[in-house]
């Protein structure tokens, strides 16, 4: 359901898709981590100085390639789920295998 809310926000809203994307995978992160008491020097300002610079980076991509580039991962990341989801005939093993031929009706 979300990656039909995001779809849908790209086509109809690019630039409301465009803030969501940076707060979620940039700006969140860098509020939850200046919360956590030792942020203000080593690996933790770092980390921070990184997610921030996540979301100036999103914000910063102009929105046709925000569209077609978010879109194709959405687009992609469908067949797959699908293919790993109803097309394969075993996942337990560890190994995925090929579509599962359909089985021929008998009619004698």
């Amino acid at each position: 359901m979300l990656r039909g809310a995001l779809l849908a926000a790209l086509l109809i809203t690019p630039e409301l898709a465009q803030v969501v994307i940076a707060g979620a995978f940039g700006y969140v992160s860098e509020f939850v981590l200046e919360l956590l008491p030792g942020s203000n020097s080593g690996l933790l300002a770092e980390a921070i100085e990184w997610f921030s610079g996540v979301g100036q980076g999103v914000q910063a991509i102009g929105l046709a390639q925000l569209q077609l580039g978010s879109g194709g991962v959405l687009l992609v990341g469908g067949i797959l789920i699908s293919f790993l989801r109803y097309g394969t005939v075993s996942i337990g093993s560890g190994i995925l295998a090929t579509m599962r031929a359909p089985k021929k009706a008998n009619y004698e």
